[in-house]
């Protein structure tokens, strides 16, 4: 039998290094870090964004996701605006550059989404979904519940 921790270890971390280098891939030549690739499609899937949503989601620091977004305004792929029902509350919206940075991703995904069969694009969602699940389950273990 294969040493549990060990071939656990090993696979997330060839997991992690894969996604990073197909997220490199997809973002070439687009000018933008991982970090605010993940961040422009964060906020693209979801309405009324605020920092802390990044935060949380992302497990991060504040102060490092609010060095991001402001990183992000400055190169106008994202602006604050004060939420129309509480003026206290300030969401992030896509500007049209950052719009325009996720279509082109977004093609470039479809592109290589294209070159699978629909058999690899349901094993892909199936092993991923069961990672997930498997994953979670070794977290909550490890939280003790």
């Amino acid at each position: 039998m294969k040493d549990f921790r060990n071939e656990v270890w090993l696979n997330f971390t060839k997991i992690g290094r894969n996604f990073d280098a197909m997220l490199e891939i997809i973002i070439d030549n687009e000018e933008i870090t991982k970090n605010q690739a993940l961040t422009l499609f964060f906020i693209a899937m979801n309405k009324n964004v605020r920092v802390n949503d990044i935060k949380d989601k992302f497990k991060a620091n504040q102060g490092n996701i609010s060095s991001l977004c402001k990183k992000m305004e400055q190169l106008e792929l994202i602006r604050k605006v004060k939420n129309k029902d509480d003026e206290r509350i300030v969401n992030l919206e896509l500007l049209p550059k950052g719009e325009k940075i996720i279509e082109i991703i977004k093609k470039k995904f479809r592109s290589i989404e294209d070159r699978l069969s629909t058999k690899e694009k349901d094993e892909m969602i199936e092993a991923l979904s069961k990672l997930n699940e498997l994953s979670m389950i070794f977290m909550n273990k490890m939280k003790g519940k």
